[in-house]
């Protein structure tokens, strides 16, 4: 048995648990506002497409190098529903207009 916020399940359940827990943060991530998608995509735009110099000297090449995928996942996926948001905003717009 181990416990999960104060509740007791069977250690074969641990991983469906925590794979739960992982897709709730997901679909939390996803329905975050505009602005906020808007600057995680900027902040990982720069984070992959910065010059070596500069990552250098803030001393984050390699935490870019080694967290790259993800970072590149997060840009599209960010960058993805921020436009999906606006399309939605203006077509509303145009519809009560």
């Amino acid at each position: 048995m181990f416990k999960y916020f104060g509740y007791k399940y069977p250690k074969s359940l641990k991983g469906a648990i925590y794979l739960e827990a992982f897709f709730t943060k997901v679909v939390d991530f996803l329905k975050l506002g505009t602005k906020h998608l808007l600057t995680i995509f900027l902040i990982t735009g720069l984070a992959l497409f910065l010059p070596k110099e500069i990552t250098n000297s803030v001393q984050l090449t390699s935490i870019i190098e080694e967290y790259r995928s993800w970072i590149g996942g997060v840009f599209l996926v960010s960058g993805s529903i921020s436009v999906i948001n606006e399309a939605k905003k203006r077509e509303v717009a145009q519809t009560h207009s």
